[in-house]
Order: structure tokens, then sequence, then C-alpha cells
């Protein structure tokens, strides 16, 4: 067990008052988590480009990240992790990105580990919940 600086201790407390007075859901474990990273890395030829809303931060649409997993956040502070199912090869100035879709070996993967996820409409993108907030469906 890792012992927290008095600063991190701080953090940590803060992050659970704002989650109680959210009242933020929890759908997922580190435990969950940990699982979704190793599968996620585990598919072959997918190279993830993701994106995460942080339960205390405004999100920023355009925010996509490559750098898997080793941008992501602290589990326990992540609402929601946006995966883009589609795996885009630049070809060149003059022809269209090749693009490859990771939704049918993604979402298997994620169903056989036991992660719930939904796809966000009209987009090849899989979106996985670490919080809901009250009201809002799963």
């Amino acid at each position: 067990m890792t012992t927290k600086t008095p600063e991190q201790q701080k953090d940590t407390d803060r992050l659970n008052r704002y989650i109680a007075r959210e009242g933020l859901v929890s759908f997922m474990s580190n435990t969950k988590w940990r699982k979704l990273v190793d599968t996620i890395s585990s598919i072959e030829g997918y190279r993830p480009r993701f994106r995460v809303k942080v339960v205390r931060d405004e999100f920023l649409e355009e925010s996509w990240d490559f750098s898997w997993p080793y941008h992501l956040p602290p589990y326990k502070s992540i609402e929601w992790l946006d995966l883009d199912c589609n795996l885009r090869t630049r070809r060149g100035n003059l022809i269209e990105d090749h693009v490859e879709s990771f939704f049918e070996k993604l979402s298997l993967s994620l169903n056989m580990v036991h992660i719930e996820f939904e796809k966000i409409e009209d987009e090849n993108i899989l979106r996985v919940y670490g919080y809901k907030r009250s009201g809002k469906s799963v």
C-alpha cells in the first residue's frame, strides 16, 4: 500500500466530497479500470485514440489523446472515457486516410471482461462510465 503525502490526501478528500455532493454513482472500480486498460492494450493492431472527462474538470471536445494508457488520470477521478473505434492511417495529402473499424473487437473484448459501455450515436465511439450523475439513465 502506498502512503499519500498530506497534499495528496487533501486532494483525495476533496474529490470524495465532490463525488458525494454531486451524487455521482460509481460504475467502475480500480480493478475494472485495470481490466479495461489490459484488455484494450491487448487488441492486436489497435492504437487507442481516447478522451477523458474528469469529474471536476470541464470537458474539452477535441481533447483526443494517443498516449494509451500513460495519459489516463487517476481512475477514481474519471467520469467517463471515450474510445475511438476507428484506426486512421494517413496515406498522403491527396488520398483519404485509410480507416479500419475496431468496434466489434472492442465491444466483444469489453463484454468478455464485463465492462459496460455505450455507443455514441452516429459516431464510432464507445463510452465507458466511471460515474453517472444522478438522474441520468444508463
